[in-house]
């Protein structure tokens, strides 16, 4: 997903910052595995399918300052039904990471989906907008 934002960004003439060098280097050096073949890193790649990576990387994006304002593309459950403990936890987790960043963070939909009112209470509890 971030690959195509940025591909669209650039096609559109859509300036989008880099990282600052420090959230870079702690990204490359203590986060993300080994990548040779990227030289911008694109985080959420990988921390789609490993928790403990994304509440680390979640950290670095959202308090970089060179940002002022983070997209988090995020499947929300549609009714309390959806919601595992699983689930449960990794959204009280970017929730209170939410909360802390010094960025905006926006929440937005990867697909064209019409979130009802349980979806729109989560991300509003969350702090997203």
């Amino acid at each position: 997903m971030c690959g195509m934002v940025s591909d669209i960004a650039e096609r559109e003439g859509i300036q989008l910052p880099d990282f600052s060098p420090q959230a870079v280097d702690t990204l490359r050096t203590q986060i993300l595995p080994r990548s040779p073949r990227r030289r911008t890193p694109r985080p959420y790649g990988y921390s789609v399918v490993d928790l403990e990576l994304a509440d680390k990387v979640q950290d670095v994006v959202f308090n970089d300052p060179g940002l002022d304002v983070v997209v988090m593309t995020s499947a929300l459950p549609q009714s309390q039904d959806e919601v595992s403990p699983f689930l449960d936890g990794a959204l009280r987790r970017i929730a209170d990471r939410v909360k802390a960043a010094r960025a905006q963070v926006m929440l937005a939909a990867p697909l064209m989906t019409d979130y009802g009112a349980f979806a729109a209470s989560t991300a509003k509890l969350s702090g997203c907008r």
